[in-house]
């Protein structure tokens, strides 16, 4: 018989950026359903807090700490995971950073340098630190890229949008190169979600209507909207899906 089921009870899911934000929710999310979630930030109490949290509502966690900017921490953070926890079944590519600053700035190469070491270099560290855990579980990928990863958007995002850029190559050349190893690879690409990262444009009403007016459905995400087609993902109905970045973003990519 066909599992219809969302339910991930085997499954050990880790998430980069699961302190708070979007990670939180994912986080909780896939407790939820069932798994065990290892929650990294670069933030220790963050991800303390996200686990403990899931902990006291009956689900399973751990929490470690983690710059993912640092290629040696996530090898031996991989390492520490497979003592500890065992080996992951997906990993979720989440933690990320964002400047709005004109390309013309004094702090332009600067950010540049740092929004490309977090948002695609770190993805590559952790993903190729937790590849090992990966082949021998056949698990799944998540890359968390953005609808900037299709479109330029507003102006001053010139490093952040190249970076989700790269996140959606990365993802497609990942599909290709790893379903020979049985593991898929795909993204989710959010619209405006309640996180620090979108505050300065939903706390600016004019900022908010303007980019409500490419929305179709006219508001931004709920944390909880993130986390149905995470698990779609990562679970056994998507088995047949790899290469792909799912919009999560009320439409704004068809205008």
């Amino acid at each position: 018989m066909i599992n219809l089921s969302l339910r991930l009870d085997n499954a050990v899911v880790l998430i980069t950026g699961g302190g708070r934000g979007n990670g939180a929710s994912l986080a909780h999310g896939f407790a939820a359903a069932g798994a065990t979630v290892v929650v990294t930030d670069i933030d220790q109490q963050a991800a303390s807090a996200t686990a403990k949290s899931i902990i006291d509502e009956g689900g399973k966690a751990f929490a470690f700490s983690l710059d993912i900017c640092d290629e040696a921490a996530c090898r031996t953070l991989a390492d520490l995971v497979r003592s500890e926890v065992g080996n992951i079944t997906a990993l979720v590519n989440n933690a990320g950073l964002l400047f709005r600053e004109p390309f013309s700035s004094e702090n332009s190469p600067e950010q540049w340098r740092r929004t490309l070491a977090v948002n695609v270099t770190g993805m590559f560290n952790t993903t190729h630190a937790f590849l090992p855990h990966l082949k021998e579980t056949k698990g799944s990928i998540l890359n968390i890229g953005s609808i900037h990863s299709f479109t330029s958007g507003l102006a001053s995002l010139s490093s952040y949008v190249t970076s989700k850029g790269a996140v959606l190559q990365f993802t497609k050349a990942l599909a290709s190169e790893l379903a020979a190893d049985g593991i898929r690879v795909n993204g989710l690409a959010p619209g405006s979600f309640p996180t620090a990262m979108s505050e300065a444009t939903r706390q600016d009403s004019s900022k908010l209507e303007a980019f409500l007016s490419h929305v179709p459905m006219g508001r931004t995400g709920e944390p909880h909207e993130l986390v149905g087609p995470a698990l779609f993902l990562t679970s056994q109905l998507a088995s047949y899906i790899t290469g792909v970045m799912v919009p999560v973003d009320g439409g704004y990519l068809t205008r």
